[in-house]
C-alpha cells in the first residue's frame, strides 16, 4: 500500500470518527427538542419530534455507535444507519441462555443484535427525554441537575 493511500485511508478514519461526533451532538440536541416539546404540552410538536428522531440518520448513527457497532469510514457509517429502520419486524433472532446467581438458581440473559440494541436506545431516549430522566448519569452536570430523590437512572 502506497504512502498516498494509507493516508487517505487513515483521513476517512477520521472524518467517519468526526461524523459519529457530530451524530452523538445532535442526537443530544434532538432529545431536548423531544423534552422541550413534551413541556410544553404542545402534542403536535411532541409527535413531530419523534418522527424526525426515529427518521434522522444521524441518531441512528449514534446509538449504532452506542451499541457497539464500527465502520471504517462514513460509507459504513452511512450504510448501516441507512439500514435501521425501527419501525419494520427485527429479522434477526435474539439468543438466550441462563446465567448461574452466586447464590444458586439463574437468571435469563439476552443478547441484543447490535441493530436491535440501537432501536432499543432511540426507544429509551424518546422515553428518558418525556420523563426528564438522563439517559446517561456518568456525568456530573447530570448528576448535579437530578433532584437528591432520584436514584441514577442508566440509559
Amino acid at each position: 500500500m502506497t504512502y498516498q493511500a494509507r493516508l487517505a485511508r487513515m483521513d476517512d478514519a477520521v472524518n467517519a470518527e468526526r461524523m459519529v461526533q457530530k451524530a452523538h451532538n445532535i442526537r443530544a440536541d434532538r432529545r431536548r427538542r423531544i423534552a422541550k416539546a413534551f413541556h410544553a404540552g404542545d402534542r403536535k410538536a411532541l409527535r413531530k419530534e419523534v418522527h424526525a428522531f426515529f427518521k434522522d440518520k444521524r441518531v441512528k448513527m449514534s446509538t449504532l455507535h452506542k451499541a457497539g457497532e464500527r465502520h471504517p469510514n462514513s460509507i459504513g457509517w452511512e450504510a448501516a444507519a441507512k439500514m435501521l429502520d425501527p419501525f419494520t419486524p427485527f429479522p434477526e433472532p435474539v439468543n438466550w441462555w441462563p446465567m448461574p446467581k452466586a447464590k444458586g438458581g439463574c437468571r435469563i440473559v439476552c443478547d441484543l443484535p447490535r441493530p436491535l440494541k440501537a432501536i432499543h436506545y432511540m426507544i429509551a431516549d424518546v422515553l428518558y427525554a418525556q420523563m426528564d430522566i438522563p439517559s446517561s448519569s456518568s456525568t456530573c452536570a447530570e448528576r448535579a441537575a437530578m433532584p437528591p430523590s432520584w436514584p441514577c437512572w442508566k440509559g
